[in-house]
């Protein structure tokens, strides 16, 4: 059922499955990414299990208020963004005022690339909202040059920047499949899934897809976690990632575990970093998400 949540001068769009009365799960979509990021099947069988599910646009994607869109030439690939509309911890307090607007106090996260980070912030700074966290495809929030962790190829910067959408489903399609199959590791591709995907982009916000900048600026403003901050995370928590994901390395996931005591890692076989494959959602996501919530 959809619901629109206001935080301050910004309304997001939200929509929720299941009755109130049970555990929630909150879905906290990447940069650029819709609620749909996270199917329809996948939230309803959450729901079908006895879980109250949440997912939202963030601001700058699909229903949810839009800013005027950064200039893609202040992002300089693996440098500095210039400072954006708003800062990570604005997209923090969008999550809380969610669940403010549900009445839901405390929460099982789950978080995908962006979100993941955002996942992150909410375990290290209101743990007292959290049940557990499940963080996908990322590792340490700010911390990569510190551990000198590997960082994207060239290529996956090239592939990415290729894709230059202009508005116009049509002709846009091709350069986001070809970056949906590059992201999607060497898992079969279901093509049909990514066209659905991006279809249900341009039904909520056919504008200026440039907005991602804003996403990236936001989570570049992030601050430094020192270490001791991540070491005293006391939540259940548990790090997904794919084996073959090209954008967040599995080191940086691997990193991650090591920093947050009792962390669980589990890498997905050939997945990459989204997962444009039903069985991975159905047979592997779920599974793991119900092995952490329950």
């Amino acid at each position: 059922m959809p619901k629109i949540i206001a935080n301050k001068n910004v309304e997001l769009w939200t929509e929720s499955f299941g009755s109130s009365d049970r555990e929630c799960i909150l879905l906290i979509a990447g940069a650029q990414a819709p609620s749909t990021f996270w199917p329809d099947l996948f939230c309803k069988e959450l729901a079908r299990l006895s879980y109250f599910v949440i997912r939202y646009d963030h601001r700058d994607i699909g229903y949810s208020t839009h800013f005027p869109a950064a200039k893609s030439d202040a992002v300089k690939h693996g440098g500095d963004v210039l400072a954006g509309p708003y800062d990570i911890f604005a997209l923090v307090d969008d999550a809380l005022a969610i669940l403010d607007g549900y009445g839901v106090k405390k929460v099982h996260v789950v978080g995908h690339s962006m979100g993941g980070f955002i996942a992150e912030l909410l375990t290290l700074r209101h743990a007292d909202r959290v049940h557990s966290a499940t963080i996908m495809s990322v590792g340490p929030l700010s911390m990569h040059e510190r551990y000198k962790l590997p960082v994207a190829s060239q290529k996956t910067g090239d592939v990415l920047l290729s894709n230059k959408p202009a508005g116009d489903f049509a002709k846009d399609l091709p350069g986001w499949l070809n970056s949906w199959q590059y992201l999607n590791g060497s898992l079969s591709f279901d093509k049909e899934m990514a066209v659905k995907y991006t279809e249900s982009i341009y039904e909520r916000h056919p504008g200026d897809y440039a907005i991602a900048y804003n996403h990236i600026a936001a989570v570049n403003s992030a601050p430094t976690i020192e270490a001791e901050e991540f070491k005293a995370i006391s939540v259940p928590t548990l790090i997904v990632h794919g084996e073959n994901d090209k954008l967040q390395l599995k080191a940086h996931a691997e990193q991650l575990t090591k920093l947050i005591p009792h962390a669980r890692l589990n890498i997905i076989t050939k997945a990459g970093h989204v997962f444009f494959n039903k069985d991975v959602w159905q047979d592997k996501i779920l599974r793991l998400i119900l092995s952490q919530v329950t």
